[in-house]
């Protein structure tokens, strides 16, 4: 999964903000290091468990994820979770439809 933790929480709304654009930048440099007989098996992984954090947050259900800022964001902020989990459902799903080939940088980091 590409969410990792880092050092600070965001707490306010800009904060949070630029937080998910790191996170869809980490994404955008990983995607961009797959090897290309691994993209689809790699996108197919991504897309379920993203799917699968989603289903588990709108059931209100302890998500599977075992990163903690995540646990605690779902607890604090579940809307700003969700709008996350969806960015990065569909910028994944642009990644397959485009063939798997490159995705721009702008795209991943600026989608909102």
């Amino acid at each position: 999964l590409v969410m990792s933790d880092v050092g600070n929480k965001p707490d306010t709304s800009n904060a949070l903000r630029r937080y998910w654009r790191q996170e869809r930048a980490r994404a955008f440099a990983h995607c961009a290091s797959v090897p290309e007989v691994l993209k689809s098996l790699v996108a197919r992984e991504m897309f379920n468990i993203y799917r699968r954090a989603l289903y588990e947050l709108n059931s209100h259900k302890e998500l599977s994820l075992g990163l903690i800022h995540i646990q605690e964001l779902a607890t604090q902020n579940a809307d700003a979770l969700r709008i996350h989990i969806k960015i990065m459902m569909r910028l994944i799903r642009l990644w397959q439809l485009s063939g798997l080939t490159s995705i721009g940088q702008s795209e991943f980091c600026e989608a909102a």
